[in-house]
């Protein structure tokens, strides 16, 4: 169980943010011009409403599709969320039309049941260099898919920083998805279903997060 405690807060660096912005000035305060300090109680409030989403949205057996470009050095947490749920993960390069071009997910699926089916005959039969070709799209795909669950993406889309996915973004409210995410202070959010002022480049921090969702996931099963 996690107990929030000042000290606990300050070790994990939800707080801090090196972004400037010229609003919400009630958020934060300025330590020098290149790094803020937000108001905890701002954070809690937001966990709060966080840990509520997911528990209801796990509670009637609805999953969530999380998206992330950063790559994390320790993906022990991202793999325990997906344990524990139907919930699928994102994480790479966006592919311009994954949401609006259902055709394209489709076929990289394929690809990979198609690639899974006839390895054998192509290690055998087929030229070295096709091969490797082969293997290294199927290797990328694989990765995609795999994390997918083959489900493809859900209607709620969850993004640990929303501001290195607008592409991803734009797509999703293209395709009337609900989106939640991370995000820092310069970060327009006017088309955002749930958004949270965070610290989104930090490992640890993120990490938090998902430690709060997993925790919501496991309490709305039992």
């Amino acid at each position: 169980m996690i107990r929030l405690t000042f000290n606990y807060f300050l070790n994990k660096n939800l707080h801090l943010n090196n972004i400037n912005s010229v609003n919400n000035y009630k958020l934060y305060k300025i330590i020098n011009k290149n790094c803020y300090i937000f108001n905890l109680i701002y954070i809690i409030i937001c966990l709060y409403k966080l840990y509520k989403i997911f528990y209801t949205l796990s509670r009637r057996k609805v999953n969530i599709t999380f998206i992330n470009i950063l790559k994390f050095i320790n993906t022990s947490f991202i793999k325990y969320l997906l344990l524990f749920s139907r919930n699928n993960y994102f994480s790479g390069s966006w592919i311009k039309g994954f949401l609006t071009n259902n055709n394209i997910l489709k076929s990289i699926f394929i690809y990979c049941l198609w690639s899974e089916k006839i390895k054998k005959f192509v290690v055998n039969y087929i030229d070295n260099k096709l091969y490797k070709y082969i293997y290294r799209v199927y290797k990328k795909f694989k990765y995609i898919s795999k994390n997918l669950k083959y489900l493809g993406f859900s209607k709620f889309i969850f993004f640990f920083n929303l501001n290195n996915n607008k592409e991803a973004v734009k797509e999703c409210i293209i395709k009337n998805k609900f989106i939640a995410g991370l995000c820092n202070l310069n970060y327009y959010n006017n088309l955002i279903d749930f958004y949270m002022y965070y610290n989104c480049m930090n490992e640890v921090s993120i990490n938090t997060v998902i430690e709060f969702i997993i925790i919501s996931i496991i309490n709305s099963n039992k």
